[in-house]
């Protein structure tokens, strides 16, 4: 009887011991604390025992900005979970975002600026592709990208901080690039508080247009204006 006695309370103690708190450690925007907090709502009352970790941690994976999550109990009755979230790269057509292995995160703002990307036809990836070419010869001339966008004909829009633009063709883009970079470092980087948008579209020059009002033609060739007219 004494045994019995003693079983049942230890089975009664044990069923008590419910879940005090979850822990939540990560570096978290206050958007992606809300919706795992709201994941979390149904094991607030389980047993801190028997709780399962793999329904847990499935739960979790379907946010897809989480990338690892690691949980474990913490005596008494707490759990701790530690969070590791995807990178986010850039806002992709103002509906989601995109994380560093070009997957879409569907959540709400975030608190710092990132790029925006804007195609139709492209998909996401592939325009990250895109935004990762340009990215790597713009920080050769210290330029910082705001928004990469997809014109007609798949041309490409590159938006610059300030707020001036790049214009070129979907062909030959690492050629056009570098050939850019050559006619901004001698001809247009000290103009650039004047820029509003350099066409990059012709074969051997550049159509410029300043704030001034004035247009500029770069020839690619010889790396010089060429004309100056007003618009």
């Amino acid at each position: 009887m004494f045994f019995l006695a003693l079983l049942a309370s230890f089975i009664f103690a044990v069923n008590k011991l419910r879940i005090e708190k979850i822990i939540v450690v990560g570096d978290l925007f206050p958007t992606q604390r809300e919706q795992l907090e709201s994941n979390l709502v149904r094991f607030q009352n389980k047993n801190f025992l028997f709780v399962n970790f793999s329904e847990m941690e499935k739960s979790l994976e379907a946010l897809s900005w989480l990338d690892t999550v690691r949980v474990k109990r913490v005596w008494p009755r707490k759990i701790k979970l530690q969070i590791e979230k995807n990178s986010l790269i850039a806002r992709w057509n103002d509906e989601a975002y995109l994380s560093s292995n070009g997957d879409l995160i569907y959540m709400g703002e975030v608190p710092h600026k990132l790029p925006t990307l804007r195609s139709n036809s492209r998909s996401a990836s592939e325009s990250l592709e895109h935004f990762r070419l340009f990215q790597q010869y713009a920080k050769r001339e210290g330029l910082d990208m705001m928004e990469l966008a997809e014109e007609d004909f798949g041309d490409w829009r590159i938006t610059f901080k300030p707020g001036w633009h790049l214009l070129l063709r979907s062909d030959s883009l690492e050629e056009k690039m570098e050939s850019f970079l050559e006619v901004y470092s001698r001809n247009l980087k000290q103009k650039e508080a004047a820029l509003v948008s350099v066409d990059a579209r012709y074969d051997n020059s550049y159509a410029v247009k300043l704030s001034s009002g004035l247009s500029l033609e770069a020839k690619s060739g010889k790396l010089e204006i060429a004309s100056t007219r007003k618009l």
